[in-house]
């Protein structure tokens, strides 16, 4: 019988012809015990594998049955395999079934915390197709004990409890108020440093060799080109003596010179001392960072790597960065502005007082610039524009402008344009930015400073508005169309419950709810689920929105969706119902005619949850209604029972509504003092 994980040690492994040569029932059968082993290579190659036998097979169900085997792969250590098996699953499993769906639920406390996101939005899936009446809620608040939570409340650190928003929530559980406002935590009050999530280094040449050459046969992701920057500095080079090492340099080479792309320079660099050619065109920030790396290697000098992350996420530990800048005899040479710049966008928001103690002693540039993100009103501004306008960003991410404006007017894409001018936007980043771009058009610095379309050189994890400003303008643009170019992965970051929903992407959920995309439809629906069950949303941040655009939206696409976001639960009812609401009391009823559809769905909505319309100025537009001010009688009647309704005080749906919110807040709440505590105890990991 042939041994699987004995091929799959071979550095000349032919995967398709490997496919080829053995069934695909053989192959599957011994997937589970490689992928439960330790060899992270092995597991990749294993992977791909899988990953060929479920594209050669024709039958959906079949190949669901088989990447189900890719849930063993998260019993592997490794974050890069579980980004592998998660893209696996993402593209084989679905729709879930109940069994699959629930063998990994099992399986999430195992996954990287990189990938939970991911997890959590392929099992919204199996959530979403669940079939539920009108009159029922697909979550149910039977099961939730309100002591039980009250106890896990107590024990909460009061910060903690007031940053995830858990006293609106009590109170509403309690019957003290009805409406639950969004959580309004920052970008820089969320734990980032979850201990159980830092990044294995690359330290041995073998483990560096086999990470290259997985690069070569299908695309590396971004953590993993961190990882070989980091191996490739900080690992010695392989041997170039003895069988063993001849074969593996000698099919590094030959993959090498043949692809002739990034990885390719590095890999030349690193093991054969060869400098990049000076005519390869490289994409973005990303590739250039490499070949800063890849010619710093060719020519003997010590690699000075300011930017790795020290945690999943892309984040640095302050205290870290730090200590990699005090290690360095002379920071603003020896290291590029590239590694500069990228490691202050990734500055996690904890431990800065910490580490700005720390840095006191730091000479140079590049470290006033990191104490004045660190928190610094002592420092004066250089002459490096690219690297204070990265310190004015990790310092108030969100805060300052993200150098992006809409511009609306009825029946037209919203035009996004560049947000400069100092007269309209007085702040430091846009006064710096607006000098720097007469003296250096079109370059790369550019790109990545104004935060202009191509997100490929955005690359602060806390700077996420630019992303979502993109996504705004290309939904609205392919919304007429089936086409849905614009749905790249990182719209899976907003099923993340701790980061923020910032104002763009509202606004691109907003325009895909609108989208003739079922498919564009349903992962906004989705979202918008999530996002309302761990209270980053609410009806007032949905209806705001719908309002500035509604001119230019059509109702029939988003009250559908809406409505399918309502049959979720309590919660996700009161917060439609009040989105709805709010939509409602921006009407004019002399500017434009009732429209009963919109009616009809308010009124629904209002009578499943037993609460009417509060507004005041809701009420006196459907008064006006009543009053002759409509000929459309269907809407005189949807007015008279809306007024009908009651419209003051608490109703059990809102008491249910408090529960869920509650439950999640707390959820968030434990999740954030625990990372808190473990970094405090772990201390400080360079």
């Amino acid at each position: 019988m042939v041994d699987l994980a004995e091929i799959l040690q071979s550095d000349a492994l032919d995967k398709r012809e490997l496919v080829n040569s053995m069934s695909a029932a053989e192959i599957v059968a011994e997937l589970p015990m490689i992928f439960s082993t330790s060899n992270e290579s092995v597991v990749c190659k294993a992977l791909e594998i899988l990953k060929l036998v479920c594209e050669a097979t024709r039958d959906q169900i079949q190949s669901r049955l088989m990447v189900s085997t890719a849930l063993y792969a998260f019993e592997n250590d490794s974050p890069d395999v579980h980004a592998r098996a998660m893209d696996l699953l993402k593209r084989f499993s679905q729709p879930l079934d109940p069994a699959f769906a629930e063998e990994l639920r099992q399986r999430l406390d195992l996954i990287a915390s990189s990938q939970r996101a991911a997890a959590e939005a392929l099992l919204a899936t199996a959530d979403g197709d669940k079939p539920v009446s009108p009159e029922e809620f697909i979550i149910s608040t039977g099961s939730i004990d309100l002591d039980e939570l009250i106890q896990q409340y107590r024990h909460l650190d009061t910060c903690w409890r007031n940053l995830a928003g858990c006293d609106e929530a009590l109170e509403a559980a309690l019957g003290n108020r009805r409406l639950i406002p969004a959580t309004t935590f920052e970008a820089m009050d969320v734990i980032r440093l979850d201990p159980g999530s830092r990044p294995k280094p690359l330290r041995d040449p073998d483990e560096t060799l086999d990470i290259l050459m997985r690069g070569f046969n299908m695309q590396l992701s971004e953590a993993e080109i961190e990882r070989v920057l980091d191996g490739v500095a900080h690992s010695p080079k392989p041997p170039t003596e003895g069988d063993y090492w001849e074969a593996r340099l000698a099919a590094l080479h030959a993959r090498a010179k043949n692809d002739g792309g990034f990885l390719s320079a590095v890999s030349m660099a690193w093991a054969f001392g060869v400098e990049p050619e000076k005519e390869q065109f490289f994409e973005n920030l990303v590739h250039k960072r490499v070949i800063a790396v890849a010619s710093q290697l060719a020519c003997g000098r010590t690699v000075n790597l300011l930017a790795t992350p020290t945690h999943s996420g892309f984040w640095i530990d302050p205290r870290v960065l730090v200590q990699r800048a005090s290690r360095i005899a002379d920071i603003d040479n020896d290291t590029s502005l590239l590694e500069q710049v990228q490691s202050l966008l990734r500055i996690a928001p904890e431990h800065r007082d910490e580490a700005l103690s720390d840095a006191a002693h730091l000479k140079g540039e590049f470290a006033s610039a990191l104490r004045y993100a660190l928190g610094s009103d002592d420092e004066s501004f250089g002459e490096n524009i690219p690297l204070w306008v990265a310190a004015f960003r990790a310092r108030a991410p969100l805060r300052e402008p993200f150098c992006m404006k809409v511009k609306l007017s009825a029946r037209e894409h919203p035009e996004i344009s560049r947000c400069l001018s100092p007269s309209s936007y007085n702040s430091p980043t846009a006064i710096l930015i607006e000098d720097y771009l007469r003296l250096r058009p079109g370059t790369h610095e550019q790109v990545a400073l104004i935060g202009d379309m191509d997100i490929g050189n955005i690359k602060s994890p806390l700077c996420t508005e630019v992303f979502w400003a993109r996504q705004f303008r290309a939904v609205s643009e392919s919304r007429d169309s089936n086409n849905n170019y614009w749905q790249e992965d990182g719209w899976e970051s907003l099923y993340d419950p701790d980061l923020p929903v910032g104002e763009m992407a509202i606004h691109a959920l907003v325009y895909a709810l609108n989208a003739v995309s079922s498919e564009a439809r349903s992962v906004s629906v989705k979202i918008l689920n999530r996002a309302i069950q761990d209270g980053r949303i609410d009806g007032v941040m949905i209806g705001t929105t719908i309002a500035d655009h509604r001119s230019d939206l059509l109702s029939t696409l988003w009250l559908e969706g809406l409505q399918t976001v309502a049959l979720a639960s309590p919660l996700h009812a009161q917060v439609v119902q009040h989105a709805l609401e709010v939509v409602l009391s921006t009407l004019s009823i002399s500017n434009e005619k009732a429209d009963p559809l919109f009616l009809a769905a308010l009124l629904m909505l209002s009578k499943k949850i037993g609460f009417g319309i509060a507004s005041d100025t809701a009420r006196n537009y459907l008064q006006s209604l009543i009053n002759g001010g409509s000929d459309a009688q269907a809407a005189v009647g949807l007015a008279k029972e809306l007024l009908t309704l009651p419209h003051e005080g608490v109703t059990q749906n809102s008491k249910e509504a408090g529960l869920l919110a509650l439950r999640e807040r707390i959820k968030r709440a434990t999740r954030w003092q625990a990372w808190h505590r473990a970094t405090l105890v772990a201390g400080v990991k360079s």
